[in-house]
């Protein structure tokens, strides 16, 4: 089991083999002058495509939400959420097992989302996704996106916000804003972003406001 310290000390676990890169990219992201504007301590937050949830616990730690929710289609995230949870001894933390909004029930100020990154199973040719990395990594044919975007607006209270950070690697921007209905929301884009990553990765993220 790995250990992820926050900036006050404050521990978060995982499996290595089930970080999608939250712990780099995704908190840097969130740490952007741009995201300020979307937090506040009263605010119910969801965190889709969660993994053991470093995004959503980095809020949660630094007093930027209410509550939080993190969603993800595999259970073995549980044991180390749980851990972070009861290490921790936070409250109004919730995890479900689910693919996209298929198990959610209720709506929030703002959704978050490190998804998929690529939409074939093997990127460069030089490698194929299996068992886990393939659950973190591959979209097939971009149908979970295609899913969100239909039905985010359902799952967002009014003015609500979903932030996505997606990587140029893997996709652009406009294989996604087709999908995005533009009389429910209002797009931001910002691109090139590293984002802390070392690698050869860029990162652009959709910001999507709900009229």
């Amino acid at each position: 089991m790995e250990k992820f310290y926050f900036d006050n000390n404050t521990l978060l676990y995982y499996d290595a083999k089930l970080d999608g890169g939250g712990g780099i990219f995704g908190i840097n992201m969130l740490k952007m002058d741009f995201m300020n504007k979307f937090y506040g301590s009263d605010l119910s937050v969801c965190e889709m495509c969660s993994g053991p949830g470093f995004i959503g616990f980095y809020l949660k730690n630094n007093n930027l939400c209410n509550d939080i929710t993190l969603v993800d289609i595999n259970e073995n995230n549980r044991k180390y959420i749980e851990k972070t949870v009861s290490e921790n001894k936070l409250e109004n933390v919730e995890f479900i097992v689910s693919d996209g909004f298929d198990n959610v029930f209720k709506k929030f100020d703002l959704i978050l989302m490190n998804p998929p990154h690529h939409g074939v199973i093997n990127p460069d040719n030089d490698k194929i996704f299996v068992d886990e990395m393939k659950l973190i990594n591959y979209d097939k044919k971009w149908k979970f996106h295609e899913n969100f975007y239909h039905n985010v607006g359902n799952f967002l209270e009014k003015n609500g916000v979903a932030v996505i950070v997606e990587n140029h690697l893997g996709s652009t921007k406009h294989d996604f804003l087709p999908m995005i209905d533009r009389k429910v929301f209002g797009v931001e884009i910002f691109e090139n972003l590293k984002l802390g990553w070392t690698g050869k990765s860029e990162f652009y993220i959709l910001i999507l406001k709900r009229l």
